[in-house]
């Protein structure tokens, strides 16, 4: 997690941004760096005088329930790589306050249980999982579970612990999250439209008919954030609000990566069929990861695009952070020679497609 100083740094960088978007300035549109733009260039100056209706196109919550299910699921993982009780140290994970006997047996039950059923199940693969956590987060108001559906056990348990979690670690966890939410919020206000049609554009693809809703807890993935779909468009977000990488400006970019799952998949979206065609037409094998490569530039370049229309000069989007070199130190440099003109509108979709899976 960030340190204080860290954290309070990137708040007081995006008030000071965000204090800026009341007033912008109409000659932006006429500036030198306007001109020549492609067509997934930063529109967000022309947007300040068009009404925004709550933080579209996201939902943002702190659910208590859903944290719970998390922080639980996270202690149990902290406690098998331990090979002993979870004795996490972390800000978020220190109780406020001493677990009496009672309490400390009730939680040591519940890391059992998770441990044990759980933990082996993946957050965003796992479609029972899936289920379970757009319960949870249905329920984020609820005086208890008993109208949501969950199996009879995990309510047990959820409902067992709960007294202790909502006492001695729900406040400043609820806290994080609606510091994050609060930081992000006035981000997506502004930059919101601009980026939903700059990104369509650039994927060739539909945003989500519904609103989607994110959640932000203490504890998300190993990933820091994940994104799934169930019952038709729905999409849901999952952000863990302590991440490192997931504060400041960072959040907008990771707001609008997630959403762009939806749009681009390993088997689905026009990204995708492109990929697949010009690797079959060039007799080569499809790339790996490169359509989650795309997501990462895209949604870092058009963030970027836009921050700069307001100034913010120096933000790297997420994937700079040591993303490529760990993981795909063989796409950085062909996304940044082939699917950087087709964002600045030089080259056509498929020109650009062509020209990755030539690179690769």
């Amino acid at each position: 997690m960030k340190s204080a100083f860290t954290l309070v740094r990137s708040v007081t960088s995006v008030a000071a941004l965000t204090s800026l978007l009341i007033i912008t300035p109409t000659t932006r549109a006429s500036s030198s760096g306007a001109k020549n733009r492609g067509p997934f260039s930063s529109s967000a100056h022309g947007q300040s005088d068009a009404p925004v209706e709550g933080t579209y196109p996201f939902e943002f919550h702190s659910g208590f329930w859903l944290n719970l299910h998390h922080f639980l699921y996270e202690q149990a993982l902290l406690r098998r790589r331990a090979g002993e009780p979870a004795r996490a140290a972390s800000w978020a994970a220190r109780p406020d306050g001493k677990l009496s006997p009672e309490q400390q047996r009730l939680w040591d039950a519940a890391l059992d249980y998770y441990a044990g059923a759980l933990i082996k199940r993946d957050l965003l693969l796992d479609e029972g999982m899936v289920v379970m956590n757009d319960r949870l987060a249905e329920s984020e108001g609820a005086a208890d579970l008993s109208k949501s559906g969950l199996g009879d056990d995990l309510v047990k348990i959820l409902e067992s612990v709960a007294p202790t979690y909502r006492a001695l670690w729900w406040p400043k966890h609820d806290r994080a999250n609606r510091l994050w939410i609060a930081v992000v919020t006035p981000l997506v206000r502004q930059f919101g439209r601009a980026l939903v049609k700059e990104l369509t554009a650039a994927y060739k693809a539909k945003w989500p008919a519904a609103v989607i809703r994110v959640d932000v807890a203490e504890y998300a993935n190993w990933a820091g954030a994940y994104t799934t779909f169930s019952r038709g468009e729905k999409v849901h977000t999952t952000i863990c609000s302590t991440d490192s990488g997931n504060q400041g400006f960072s959040a907008l970019e990771l707001v609008f990566h997630e959403a762009s799952h939806w749009m681009v998949g390993p088997r689905n979206g026009s990204v995708a069929r492109a990929v697949a065609r010009e690797s079959r037409a060039k007799n080569k094998q499809e790339p790996k990861d490169l359509w989650h490569a795309i997501i990462f530039y895209t949604a870092g370049e058009l963030t970027r695009r836009n921050l700069s229309e307001y100034g913010v000069s120096d933000y790297t989007p997420i994937a700079y952070h040591g993303l490529y070199a760990r993981a795909w130190p063989n796409l950085q440099r062909p996304l940044e020679l082939y699917w950087q003109p087709y964002l600045e509108g030089k080259v056509d979709f498929d020109k650009a497609v062509a020209n990755l899976i030539d690179a690769l």
